[in-house]
């Protein structure tokens, strides 16, 4: 099999019997993966798209914000069940690290989340900046090191850190709390946009599905 691989890092030749062994080590780790049957997928779509709606209309009612009304509307229309296509998982081999192993790729574009995470994306990325040592990929820290001016007179230390499993080992609830006390104390979000952040993440972050 020629795939792309993980952090762009070009392709590689892996064998199907290797590709389908680490699928399966993910997907049948039940600390981070439930099956669901068909059914329970779509109830699943159905609630959130129902508490979604809820959601923002107990919102509204605490804010006449403009803005606010903008953000309703388009969610409105975005999370909802009309062309629901299930993400489809798929893996991309990690040749940058000792020992190859798939990094998981679920896109969820079409997904009953797709539109609260655009929004959440767009209200949080201002709080990127109070963060400027976070990176999100290899190339970017090869980037920035190619471009770093040291003064050659003194020792300089370069140190990079990486999160084993990072995503699948965040604890939802706490994140979601943190993230709303920085938007409401460090970035001075409004209390709308605090609710709308808390509203999307709890969407997303509880409600990702694949087959």
């Amino acid at each position: 099999m020629v795939l792309a691989t993980d952090e762009n890092l070009g392709i590689a030749v892996v064998s199907k019997t290797w590709y389908i062994s680490e699928c399966t080590k993910q997907i049948t780790d039940t600390r981070t993966y439930e099956r669901l049957q068909d059914y329970n997928i779509i109830v699943r779509a159905a609630r959130v798209a129902h508490w979604v709606e809820s959601a923002l209309n107990s919102a509204s009612k605490v804010t006449d914000s403009r803005e606010f009304g903008i953000f309703i509307k388009y969610l409105l229309t975005n999370v909802n069940m009309d062309n629901l296509s299930v993400p489809t998982f798929k893996g991309l081999p990690k040749v940058h690290k000792p020992m190859w192993m798939l990094q998981t790729i679920i896109p969820s574009h079409s997904w009953i989340t797709a539109g609260a995470s655009k929004v959440a994306d767009y209200l949080l990325q201002p709080v990127l900046t109070l963060y400027p040592w976070v990176v999100n990929s290899t190339i970017e820290v090869i980037n920035t090191v190619r471009d770093f001016s040291a003064n050659r007179a003194k020792e300089t230390w370069i140190v990079t850190a990486d999160v084993q499993s990072f995503y699948t080992n965040v604890p939802i609830a706490e994140t979601i709390s943190f993230i709303k006390a920085v938007v409401a104390v460090r970035m001075a979000y409004e209390p709308w946009k605090v609710v709308l952040i808390k509203i999307c993440l709890v969407a997303v972050m509880q409600n990702n599905c694949f087959m």
